[in-house]
């Protein structure tokens, strides 16, 4: 029936629109900082909300910009354990519709927002009053933004987790082979440079399993430094003539040389060889402030900003990642092994 067509038609576009805004989202976080990039999926999960009418703007502008009431009034029984800080943000509250009287009903049971206050997993806990009944996800967060910010964090990871999925916020390992097949001749890839990062084995690793390497000349590394300028432009020009790979390392320590290796692999990846390719890396500048790098290389390059582990978690997802499933069906003791390993 028609009906019924429709509704597959409705099913395939959901399907794709997941996977496409997927698609991009990990397309821009590989190139993130860790610290940006829950900021990034919830921006994302709240403009897909406000744009399927899910959510209201004003909402979103609260929980972003948060608020503070220039007239807050008297707190009442709240005045013996709440900073009169945080009740100029609790009156501020009460703009937005499911909070009318929200201050009110605070004063009523100031016992039981004081044990709520004072919970160390606030986001958890159940909200005291009636008010519990009515609020959506977004209220709780804005709550939060304004009686508990240090919990915020962790609330908003749950709130995408649940909106959007485990896929924002859980991330994979990176993966040098995936990456490289965005790349081509034209576009060049940056590496972010951390400390105990170093993406030099990546690149080689992955140039040996294509025949690229250092032994068959296919393969140059340079760390830039002073005088390093000329024999860079050289292997450039020589790679996107004959194909290989060249990767310039450091290239922060040559910031004023950048623009002009940029407008070189603009002229020669014209007419450079399919299998030439070019990877760049650099620390980050000392501040957000500044610049070390053009923009208009960032925007061209595949960009990749693979931190080191900052938690048990993350550790443990990236040692795994180094055994392939065909390590374990080789073995014929795949359970002892995997307990070994884990240990």
């Amino acid at each position: 029936t028609d009906d019924e067509k429709e509704a597959k038609v409705k099913a395939r576009c959901d399907k794709l629109l997941n996977n496409i805004t997927l698609s991009v989202f990990n397309y821009v976080r590989r190139g993130l900082f860790e610290a940006d990039k829950l900021t990034v999926a919830t921006l994302l999960t709240l403009k897909i909300l406000v744009n399927d009418g899910k959510v209201d703007a004003d909402e979103v502008e609260f929980l972003v910009n948060g608020g503070s009431s220039i007239d807050p009034g008297n707190m009442g029984p709240l005045q013996e354990w709440m900073p009169e800080s945080i009740w100029a943000k609790v009156k501020a509250l009460e703009t937005l519709p499911r909070f009318k009287g929200f201050g009110d009903s605070m004063q009523s049971d100031s016992d039981e927002w004081r044990d709520w206050f004072d919970t160390e997993q606030a986001e958890e806990a159940q909200i005291p009053g009636e008010i519990s009944t009515i609020l959506s996800a977004i209220d709780r967060l804005m709550l939060l933004r304004a009686m508990r910010p240090d919990r915020l964090m962790n609330s908003l990871a749950s709130f995408v987790t649940n909106t959007m999925g485990k896929d924002y916020i859980s991330q994979k390992p990176f993966s040098m082979s995936s990456a490289f097949e965005e790349t081509n001749k034209r576009t060049p890839m940056f590496f972010v440079l951390f400390a105990g990062v170093d993406p030099t084995p990546w690149v080689e690793g992955l140039g040996k399993e294509k025949g690229i390497s250092t032994e068959n000349r296919r393969f140059v590394n340079i760390s830039m430094g002073q005088g390093q300028e000329a024999p860079a432009e050289a292997v450039v020009k020589q790679f996107a003539q004959e194909g290989g790979w060249v990767m310039l390392q450091n290239c922060h320590l040559m910031s004023s040389w950048v623009p002009k290796l940029e407008r070189l692999l603009e002229v020669v990846s014209e007419g450079a060889h399919e299998d030439f390719r070019c990877f760049i890396s650099a620390e980050p500048p000392p501040m957000a402030s500044m610049i070390n790098m053009p923009e208009s290389l960032m925007q061209s390059c595949i960009k990749v900003a693979n931190e080191a582990p900052s938690d048990v978690q993350s550790n443990l997802i990236r040692a795994w990642d180094n055994f392939s499933p065909d390590i374990f069906e080789s073995c014929n003791k795949p359970g002892q092994m995997k307990a070994c390993l884990f240990s």
